[in-house]
């Protein structure tokens, strides 16, 4: 995500260096935040049958607290 589309950088300020490929792929924050995603992925999959109701908080928080564009998560 931060390589492919570097504007995304923007939100991941508190990650300290993450200026070059090279930094990001060997940033332990980037790696924790990729296992937290992963984790995001994993509860997708469990909640098929209800995926609106269990992303609702972290939709809300990505939306009101952190203030990411909803058109990066469009599927």
């Amino acid at each position: 995500l931060l390589i492919v589309y570097p504007w995304t950088q923007r939100h991941f300020s508190s990650f300290g260096n993450i200026s070059t490929n090279a930094a990001i792929l060997g940033n332990p924050k980037v790696a924790h935040h990729g296992k937290v995603v992963m984790g995001g992925l994993e509860s997708a999959v469990k909640n098929m049958d209800d995926i609106k109701n269990a992303y609702a908080k972290l939709s809300v928080m990505h939306s009101e607290k952190l203030h990411v564009d909803p058109d990066n998560f469009r599927v």
